[in-house]
This record gives C-alpha cells, structure tokens and sequence, in this order.
C-alpha cells in the first residue's frame, strides 16, 4: 500500500498498488471479517464524511455485510438490520440518480432497495421511479414490477392500472382502459398522489395515440406536465416535455410548438444539462421544419441530446429522438436508402425492446421498401407486423394497409391495392393524425398515377403541399412538391 489522496479532510488515506493485489487482500480474509469491515467502515463513513454518493456507498457496504452476515447465519439478528439500513441508504441513492436522469443507476439501485427494505410500504412508494426508468430502458422486468406493485393496497393497485396501460395496453377495448384509468386517477387524487395522477395522463396520452387522436394525446401529456409542476422532480418534467413537443409537433401546429417551447423554456428555473439539451434540440427540429436552417447547421444539437439521453439511460427518449434523424430526415431530404435504413434499425430495436411499437415500425420499413422498388420485401415486412399488431390500434392497421397497397400496386395488382387503400380510409375517417393521413394520401397518389389516374394523383400531391404550407412545415412541403415534379415528367416510352 502506498499513501493516497484523502477526500475526507484530516484523515490519512492509502492505496494498493494494484487492483488486483487489493482482491487478493479481500478474497483472503474470512466472510465474518468482511461483515465487520463493511460495516466498521459504514458507520465510521457516516459519522465523518458527506460524499457526493454517500448514500450509493453506505448502501452498498451495509448491503454486503447484511449478506455476508445472513450467508453465515440466517438467524443472525443483526443481519435484516443492516439490510433495512442499506435499503434506505440505496432508496435515496436511487432517488437522487433519477433526479439527476440517470436512469441506468435509478434502476440497480431501487431493484437493490426494494428487494432489502422490510417495510412494504417504504418499498412501493419507490415503485413509480423504477418503473419509470423500466419502461425508458425497455426492461423485460417491467411486467413483473406491475403485477409486484399491484399486489399492494388501492394506491399502489391504481398506480399500477397506469403502468399496464402504459406498458400492454389493450387496444380492443379502448373505453373500457380508459374507465380503469379514470377509477385509478380518483383514488390517486384522493390520496393526494401527484405522481400517480402524472402518470394516469401519461396512460391515457398513450391510449389515445394508439386510436390516432393527436390533439387528445397532446392534451393528456400537458396535463401530465402541469400536474409535475407540484412535485420537485426536474427529472420527470423533462421527461414530459418531450411527449409534449413530440405530439404537438406530430400534429403539425408548427406555430403552436413554437409558442409552447418559448413558454415552457420561460418557466423553468435552473434546467440542468438534459433539459438544456432537449430545449435546443427541439428548437432546432422546428427551425428545421420551417425550412429556416440546413440539418447541417443543426446536427450537432441533435446528436448531443440523443448522446445525453443514451448515456442516462433514457432509451425511450433517445429512440424518438433518433428516429428524428433516421427515419424524418432522409424522408425530407429525399434520401431513400438512408430511409430504409432508418427505418429497418427502428423495427429491430423496438422488436426488441418494445414490441408495442413493432408493428408500426415494421410497416413504416415496408413503406420504405416501396420506396426502393422492393415490393416482395415490403410484404415480408408486413407479414411479419400483422399478428404483433393489436385490434383497434389504427395506427398499425392503417400503416400495414397503405403498405402493402403500395407493394401490391407495384406488383401489378390494381384491385388489391385499391381495396386496401379503401380499407385504410374508412379507418381514417375521423382520426386527428397528420402523419398518418400523410402517408395514406402519398401512396393513394402514387398508386393513382401506377394506374394512370394521373388527376387524382396530382390533387392529392397539391393538397399536401398547400396544407403543410399553411401549417409552416415548409420543407414538408417541398418534399411533396418533388413527388408532384417527378409525376409532371414524362417517363420514357
């Protein structure tokens, strides 16, 4: 051992010489020995020190000499005392890292305090921040968690009717989700548990996505957001801004997204590294829709909040906002193999991470496919998103149909292709989806002008490029002027 530099002012500290010198130091001594260091030094730690993840590291030598101590004796007295201990330090650790967006550490460590803490009630009021960073990373746990959590009294239960909505939603039955959610929300606003009531928004912006109710959902996760606003927790409003600048600009208001931007950005105190990033990041897909600046000029914002949230943890939200890149971009850009290639990561990722989205990932790729000319491959794709979709989720059915009309139309067949195009539009009466009706009305013009119904192709080209320039998605409007170009120039003969 050598001397080192102390963090703990007037105290002497040493270090091994190498790391594998200080394991074999470790791995000699006794287990009984090991109980009584690890806990020697949490209590001398806690009498003398304040560290920046004091609670991760007085959690962590509690924890082992709670185990150390059980290993030897299962009756030993001590040992669940230790272990209640180390659970409270790691609970707060695991707090302090989900306020501070580091999802990864948020989830080891409040897996570690709930499996330690005794008291059942002191265990589930942890369960809506693990479950939060289960359902960003993708975790196959998150199933379990909520059935765990459900065990519980009528608070947890309701907490957990938010989750299941969240995590499995049943599309078939989209009244009857919603009337659980709404029993849930009344008991949650009973016991005055905000962030219970944040995430029964949350449930019901996810639902109504699915039935392609854009302005519903919008209104669902602003509420959620001004219901955050009562708790201290930056990290979950964060969270919440990108839902909300997500549905609202997928809604295609780009005058509205502005204004709710500046107002947001305006009443947050203190925003921290994250929420800075996602503030840029969402003014710089704005100001890139509205045709005021190249991707060029705005890249690097982009890929550093998506670098920020891969790096915390928050996989959900770096999905969204690379699927901005890879899948939005080269759409706009007209750059089709970048698209295909987009969107075929985009279905891989969610066939493993997130299978509710599967499906509407896979006909996204099948649209993509078209666009190259590979209609048999784009029926693949669609053979394959079928059964992952749910009854009633209109978004799946109506991508899956606009898809594989345009593979059929490309592979001759007029009757097909117009039945599911058909098909398509009477599932769209109605719905509040801009994106959606987009893709229906591109591929209605592109399957129109297959089979010579040139007319009909250039109305509805001209409609899109009107609407999008009235709504100020000015390069969405280009985007379309190009298809209305390309079908205004003779083919050859």
């Amino acid at each position: 051992m050598r001397p080192d530099r102390t963090q703990i002012a007037g105290d002497d500290a040493f270090r091994f010489r190498h790391i594998l010198i200080r394991d074999t130091a470790y791995e000699s001594l006794p287990k009984a020995a090991r109980a009584e260091l690890h806990e020697g030094f949490a209590d001398w730690l806690e009498g003398n020190a304040s560290l920046y993840e004091q609670d991760e590291i007085l959690g962590y030598h509690l924890e082992r000499a709670a185990h150390y101590r059980t290993e030897l004796d299962p009756d030993d007295a001590r040992a669940p005392r230790l272990a209640e201990r180390a659970g409270r330090r790691l609970a707060a650790a695991g707090r302090g890292t989900f306020e501070r967006e580091d999802f990864h550490a948020t989830r080891l460590l409040l897996e570690r305090a709930i499996e330690l803490l005794p008291d059942e009630s002191e265990r589930r009021r942890l369960y809506p921040y693990l479950l939060h960073a289960l359902v960003e990373s993708g975790a196959p746990t998150l199933d379990t968690t909520i059935e765990e959590l459900a065990q519980g009294d009528d608070v947890d239960r309701a907490i957990a009717v938010a989750f299941r909505l969240i995590s499995t939603p049943d599309m078939s039955d989209v009244a009857g989700e919603l009337a659980r959610v709404d029993e849930a929300q009344q008991v949650l606003e009973t016991a005055g548990n905000d962030i219970g009531v944040v995430f029964c928004e949350v449930a019901r912006g996810f639902t109504y996505w699915g039935v392609c109710q854009g302005g519903l959902t919008y209104e669902h996760y602003r509420r959620a957001y001004e219901r955050s606003l009562r708790m201290e927790s930056r990290a979950l409003r964060n969270w919440l801004v990108g839902f909300v600048m997500f549905t609202i600009t997928r809604s295609g208001r780009l005058g509205e997204s502005r204004a709710l931007l500046d107002e947001i950005e305006a009443r947050t105190v203190d925003p921290g590294p994250m929420q800075t990033a996602t503030f840029r990041a969402w003014r710089a897909r704005l100001e890139y829709h509205a045709r005021e600046v190249e991707l060029a000029d705005v890249l690097t914002t982009l890929e550093e909040e998506i670098s920020l949230l891969e790096q915390t943890g928050a996989t959900l939200h770096a999905r969204t906002a690379a699927n901005f890149l890879r899948r939005v971009v080269p759409f706009l850009e007209s750059d089709i193999e970048a698209l295909e290639r987009g969107h075929r990561e985009a279905a891989d990722q969610s066939l493993r991470l997130w299978p509710i989205y599967a499906a509407n990932d896979l006909a996204a790729w099948a649209l993509s496919l078209c666009e190259l000319g590979d209609p048999a491959g784009a029926l693949r794709a669609v053979e394959q998103a079928r059964p992952l979709s749910q009854p009633g989720d209109l978004a799946d059915e109506i991508t899956l149909d606009v898809a594989e009309a345009w593979a059929q139309a490309l592979l001759g067949d007029a009757e097909e292709a117009r039945r599911l195009l058909t098909r398509a539009r009477e599932a769209a009466a109605g719905i509040d989806m801009p994106g959606t009706t987009e893709d229906l009305d591109r591929v209605d013009a592109k399957v129109s002008a297959l089979f010579g119904d040139r007319d009909r192709a250039h109305t509805l080209l001209t409609d899109l490029i009107e609407w999008n320039e009235e709504h100020g998605r000015l390069r969405h409007a280009d985007r379309f002027r190009r298809d209305l170009a390309a079908l205004d120039t003779p083919g050859p003969d």
